[in-house]
C-alpha cells in the first residue's frame, strides 16, 4: 500500500489528467501543469463554468461536495489545494478505489 503521501501525489496526477482531458486536450499536457497554478484565469485558464463542471466530477467521483463560499475558493485555488481538499474527507476503504483507476475512464 503506498504512503499517504503517495497517495496524495496519486491523486494531484489523476487531476492534472482529468483537467487536460476535460478542458484542455488539444493544448495542455498533464505533466507541464504545476501544483500550484491557478486554476481560475490567467495560470491554466479555467472559468467558473469549468469549475462547476470539475465540482460535479468530485461529487461524482469521489462523493465529496465542496460548498461555494470561502470552502470553494480555497478548494479551487490550484492542482494541489484540491488535491489537499479532497484526500483527507476519502473514507480510508475508499482511498485505493478512487485513487488506482485506469486512466481510460475518463
Amino acid at each position: 500500500m503506498t504512503s499517504r503521501s503517495g497517495d496524495r501525489d496519486l491523486l494531484r496526477w489523476r487531476l492534472k489528467l482529468l483537467i487536460a482531458d476535460l478542458f484542455r486536450v488539444d493544448i495542455l499536457e498533464p505533466a507541464e501543469i504545476s501544483d500550484d497554478e491557478q486554476l481560475l484565469g490567467a495560470d491554466i485558464g479555467l472559468d467558473s463554468l469549468d469549475l462547476v463542471e470539475l465540482a460535479i466530477y468530485v461529487e461524482e467521483e469521489y462523493g465529496i461536495t465542496i460548498h461555494i463560499g470561502e470552502e470553494w475558493s480555497r478548494a479551487f485555488a490550484n492542482i494541489a489545494s484540491l488535491a489537499d481538499f479532497i484526500h483527507p474527507r476519502l473514507p480510508a476503504q475508499a482511498v485505493r478505489r478512487a485513487l488506482v483507476q485506469p486512466e481510460s475512464e475518463w
